[in-house]
């Protein structure tokens, strides 16, 4: 649960959100195709559909154009075509009224989503402000009961990776009577307009979905077990606040989504005969339903005296789980001292013995919390199903 620190600026974001015009992606997680069409350069003149020779697309180019020279005069359309509403590789397609592609506008070049029937266009010249504004609101919602510094903010240590941050819009706008695949589409943009960004984002009945993915350290003494997916369903019901993934841990707990599924995992420590056990272990895995506005989901927390066995063997130990729909993951510690069971165990070299054909070295090292048990790449060895700690001969 460590990752490396990345700095969160909203110029490096927009550079990189000029360069993409869309994560495709499906409620799979996967990428999702559009399809190809040549295209010319340049600015097209106007065009109405119904006019000889005049297809669909070339209708909504002209209809971007006009719009174009109302809102942002001599902005040039660089690529324009129809959005594809697509299944990954050879699955159905579906048209959709949109329109996308480039445009130069006041210099600078901004990928762009034109709804038709509406006539509004999503921008990513300012897809870095809304990830500014957005990731503040975000963690304000998620860390709202815990206590608030002496200037009101929550208290984060630190956004692990850099924040992604994008729009969830409808692929079937407002009045069109198209028959789609997908009910949403992201675009790293956000409508044109926008002067107050901060102000955009607060007012959810105002605006589409937010959605990110999001990884954050916490203080070592914040308690996670509110964030549980009863808090994400409400967000997403309440603020249009919608985490595709989501990591929140210190080095007791941790949180994690991912799309619709929430598990709440935590560290315990507890004695098991001369062991000190580190175990995680999942007290909750939950789902949401977000149609259905329900949660549902299992409390799994474990029981290390009922759901492990330590044994020793003739030449070791063998661990395993009774139940093994009940496995979870755990390191082991030895206290140091005067003890002679514990020095004769840590002045062995063991084999960790998964099975006959996995076998790894292992060490014990002094610590500042005792004697741990080490791979040789200096890793803490996680125990996570039956296996054998045998004596090196």
């Amino acid at each position: 649960m460590t990752g490396k620190k990345r700095t969160f600026k909203g110029s490096a974001i927009g550079a990189v959100l000029l360069a993409v015009l869309c994560v495709l992606l499906t409620a799979g997680c996967e990428f999702r195709y559009m399809e190809k069409k040549p295209e010319t350069g340049g600015k097209p003149g106007k065009a109405q559909a119904g006019q000889p020779g005049v297809n669909a697309e070339t209708a909504a180019r002209g209809t971007f154009a006009a719009w174009l020279e109302e809102h942002l005069p001599g902005a040039e359309i660089l690529r324009a075509e129809t959005y594809i509403d697509q299944y990954p590789g050879s699955g159905p397609k579906r048209e959709t009224d949109y329109l996308y592609g480039t445009v130069l506008a006041d210099g600078e070049e901004q990928a762009f989503f034109f709804d038709t029937v509406n006539q509004k266009a999503y921008l990513s010249g300012k897809a870095g402000e809304l990830a500014e504004s957005a990731v503040p609101y975000m963690t304000e919602l998620l860390f709202e009961d815990l206590p608030a510094g002496t200037d009101g903010s929550r208290a984060v240590s630190e956004i692990i990776r850099e924040p992604d941050v994008y729009l969830m819009i409808p692929t079937a706008p407002e009045g069109s009577a198209r028959k789609i695949i997908h009910e949403e589409t992201p675009v790293y943009m956000v409508p044109y307009g926008i002067r107050d960004m901060d102000a955009f984002v607060r007012l959810p009945a105002e605006r589409d979905m937010i959605a990110a993915r999001l990884e954050i350290r916490m203080p070592e003494d914040a308690d996670l077990s509110g964030i549980d997916a009863a808090k994400l369903l409400r967000l997403r019901q309440e603020n249009k606040i919608r985490f595709d993934e989501l990591e929140i841990f210190n080095s007791a707990q941790r949180v994690y989504c991912l799309w619709d599924e929430v598990n709440f995992e935590r560290t315990e420590t507890c004695g098991y005969g001369p062991f000190t056990l580190e175990a995680e272990t999942f007290d909750r895995s939950e789902e949401i339903d977000e149609k259905k506005g329900k949660v549902t989901g299992i409390s799994t927390a474990y029981d290390p005296a009922e759901d492990l066995v330590i044994e020793r063997t003739e030449n070791g130990f063998r661990i395993s789980y009774p139940d093994r729909d009940r496995r979870f993951s755990f390191r082991l510690r030895l206290k140091p001292g005067d003890d002679p069971e514990i020095a004769e165990i840590t002045g062995e070299k063991y084999d960790w013995v998964l099975d006959e054909d996995w076998t790894e070295p292992v060490y014990w090292k002094e610590t500042d919390d005792g004697f741990c048990l080490y791979q040789e790449n200096d890793v803490k060895v996680s125990f996570f199903r039956d296996c054998e700690l045998r004596i090196r001969e």
